[in-house]
């Protein structure tokens, strides 16, 4: 049974829409992310999406008793506050707290460290995302492992 969920936001809970010159793209260079973040400070994600699928995924496991996290890779304090206003938006009550790492690499001891502290093995946790990697490891260390297609479909 899940007791700590974390959800990714990029793909996850939010379809990933952006202006790419005079048209919309689904991302943006570094770059050219960073300087629309800068001039978008806390709206940087406001074309972008929510997933419903993914929100009633996640009240289904709160009724169930998980405690629900974000769990995202931001690259700069800009992006947190997109994805922040985001969530809050679009997923108002659903999740305790924003986490943000600077790298994928950091999202597997990130949710470990969680359930430690909480006195929970890995396989309470479960990661609701869409990059295979994570989810592979995430799997090899004890987490479930749950892709977002799994969801949606």
């Amino acid at each position: 049974m899940t007791k700590l969920a974390f959800f990714d936001v990029d793909g996850t809970l939010s379809v990933p829409v952006f202006p790419d010159g005079d048209r919309l793209g689904i991302g943006l260079t570094n770059d050219a992310w960073l300087d629309y973040c800068i001039a978008n400070p806390e709206n940087g994600y406001h074309l972008c999406r929510p997933v419903p699928a993914a929100r009633e995924y996640a009240r289904k496991l709160l009724d169930n008793g998980a405690r629900c996290y974000v769990l995202t890779t931001s690259t700069f304090s800009y992006e947190t506050s997109a994805k922040e206003v985001f969530i809050q938006k679009h997923y108002p009550g659903l999740f305790e707290q924003v986490i943000a790492v600077s790298s994928n690499s950091l999202k597997i001891p990130v949710i470990l460290a969680m359930a430690r502290h909480a006195g929970l093995d890995p396989d309470c946790c479960e990661l609701i995302e869409d990059t295979y990697t994570i989810l592979l490891e995430a799997d090899r260390q004890g987490i479930k492992a749950t892709h977002i297609v799994s969801i949606t479909a």
